[in-house]
């Protein structure tokens, strides 16, 4: 290392690196060096890095492990609750053409059964039909399901 004074009066110091090829090797070049002679495990090109071994400590062994089982445990319990659902039966259902006037609660309230929950035939009328909140057309046939 030089120092050289600038214009400004501060000095500025100057390195010297050597190119590349006039390097002294360290360990990772022995080793490659080891393994391009036959006595490592793989051969190394020029320009490509050396293969590496993976090696886990106990704790990382441990993470790995726990990863997995919960992986799986997240499947099992995954398709469990899928296959538990199951297609339903069928809804008995009969036409109805809607009126001047008619609203879905008053044609839900006509065919709900006695004690049954007016907001649930409500329901099942929209999801039968596939209403939106645009309303209803005089003259449209409905499938209401039957008390």
């Amino acid at each position: 290392m030089s120092t050289t004074p600038t214009s400004r009066g501060r000095a500025v110091h100057l390195v010297v690196v050597p190119p590349l090829d006039a390097r002294v090797p360290g360990p990772r070049a022995q080793r490659s060096a080891a393994s391009a002679a036959g006595t490592g495990a793989g051969v190394r090109h020029q320009g490509m890095p050396e293969r590496q071994v993976l090696r886990l400590t106990r704790r990382g062994r441990a993470a790995a492990v726990l990863l997995a089982g919960g992986i799986v445990l997240g499947g099992v319990l995954s398709a469990q609750s899928a296959a538990a659902g199951g297609p339903q039966g069928a809804v008995p259902v009969s036409a109805h053409v809607v009126r001047p006037g008619d609203t879905v609660w008053e044609i839900a309230t006509s065919v709900a059964a006695p004690g049954e929950d007016v907001r649930d035939v409500v329901a099942r009328i929209v999801e039968l039909n596939g209403l939106e909140a645009g309303g209803l057309q005089v003259g449209e046939r409905l499938v209401v399901p039957v008390g």
